[in-house]
């Protein structure tokens, strides 16, 4: 029997939906894929590596117009790497602490 105990905070809730991003003093905007989403954090894929601690300005776009958009500042925890697949060009998972929602 596994006894296994959630740690966290807040439970992530698994998404699917873009997000359009732009690094802190840049207005260059940059898309993003949704993997998943909790109260603090978010998870994303991106087809560019971020560095740990850059600030990010972040808008979620839901696939459901039912739900507005959701705009916040972020600071990214992680960046990994993510293995293409076949002819797949290479993307990062990219961990955020979220600092605000705006």
């Amino acid at each position: 029997m596994s006894e296994f105990s959630e740690k966290r905070d807040f439970h992530r809730m698994s998404l699917d939906c873009a997000l359009d991003y732009q690094l802190e003093g840049s207005s260059e905007s940059r898309r993003g894929q949704v993997r998943n989403l909790s109260a603090r954090g978010m998870l994303f894929t991106a087809p560019q590596a971020l560095e740990p601690d850059q600030r990010l300005k972040v808008v979620l776009t839901p696939v459901n117009t039912i739900t507005p958009p959701m705009s916040a500042n972020a600071r990214v925890l992680r960046c990994d790497e993510v293995e293409a697949e076949g002819d797949d060009e290479r993307s990062w998972l990219i961990a955020c602490e979220i600092e605000q929602i705006d």
